[in-house]
């Protein structure tokens, strides 16, 4: 009978991850032009765990930023999550997160989270080089998720997101949609998969601030993320291991470890792609409530500088 069961449960596993590659198609046109480029905020990774355990996430992640690493991670929540985290990132850059997460009952969850980016202050000089004024470039990302548990041990999740970009007087818009499926073969073990900007892009138009305006589209290339996560609670220890793969880009590597001591204390080290990351949490009550601070460090081949991280998640 439980032979039975577990070949049930891995049936389903393949067949599910077939039906998820079979979308990858609705966005071939992000193959062409430019779509390598657009939305990179949104390919660096959230949270200062997560950073930490670099990257490897689609199986492990936890906290409700399922939102982002997958979807269907969000029918298994335990609790209400909010989450802040910052990013301190050379030449002025901003990078900020805040989300909301709760389970609905019996099955389901459901997250709201804000992506923010940007640097400001940038000097606008005219054709003599003198400063006449400042220019701010940012972008966005709002989440709406939503992810139901199918069968006891399958889950199938969605976010649809809205994109906005800011540079100096132009502004764009567009929209996108990531799901997810999060399968458990065997006790403590979860398998993930997740396509992620299906139809993202930024629809541009200077219309409105040159006689002969333009209308662009920048298309995000589409982003398959597959992963396995293995929990050894003898041990209080979670191992996880990322493969992903852009439309435009190279097979990406992702691992990560992460160790608790005495409930209160994690420490987490990671491979993202070819950057060394590790960092560390510390769980402490607020207010009667479940708080965590997270805080990473890691290695970033597009930043000279070591990418730090500091996150902070309350659970009620």
């Amino acid at each position: 009978m439980g032979g039975t069961l577990i070949q049930t449960r891995w049936y389903h596993t393949a067949a599910l991850i077939g039906c998820l590659l079979l979308l990858l198609p609705l966005d071939a046109t992000a193959r062409e032009g430019s779509a390598g480029r657009a939305g990179a905020f949104l390919r660096m990774g959230l949270g200062a765990r997560a950073r930490a355990m670099g990257n490897a996430q689609v199986a492990a992640v936890q906290d409700g930023l399922g939102a982002y690493y997958n979807p269907a991670a969000l029918a298994d929540l335990d609790g209400q999550f909010v989450n802040l985290s910052k990013m301190f990132l050379s030449l002025d850059r901003t990078f900020n997160v805040a989300g909301y997460a709760r389970p609905i009952p019996p099955t389901a969850g459901l997250s709201l989270m804000w992506i923010n980016a940007g640097v400001g202050n940038i000097d606008e000089r005219d054709l003599n080089g003198q400063k006449i004024g400042n220019i701010d470039y940012s972008e966005n990302a709002f989440y709406l998720s939503f992810a139901n548990r199918v069968s006891p041990w399958v889950s199938l999740g969605v976010s649809v997101k809205l994109l906005t970009q800011q540079l100096y007087e132009l502004s764009a818009k567009g929209f996108g949609l990531d799901l997810g499926v999060l399968v458990t073969p065997l006790d403590n073990l979860q398998i993930g998969l997740v396509v992620q900007d299906i139809r993202s892009g930024y629809n541009w138009n200077s219309d409105d601030i040159y006689e002969r305006g333009s209308a662009i589209e920048n298309r995000f290339p589409v982003t398959l993320r597959g992963g396995v996560a293995w929990r050894l609670p003898k041990y209080s220890t979670l191992l996880a291991v990322d493969v992903d793969k852009q439309t435009s880009g190279d097979v990406e590597l992702h691992v990560g470890a992460e160790h608790i001591i005495m409930h209160r204390l994690a420490l987490r080290a990671g491979l993202d792609g070819g950057d060394l990351a590790g960092g560390f949490g510390v769980v402490f009550p607020i207010a009667g409530l479940e708080s965590r601070i997270d805080y990473s460090l890691a290695n970033d081949d597009n930043d000279p500088e070591l990418s730090q991280i500091l996150s902070w998640v309350i659970r009620f």
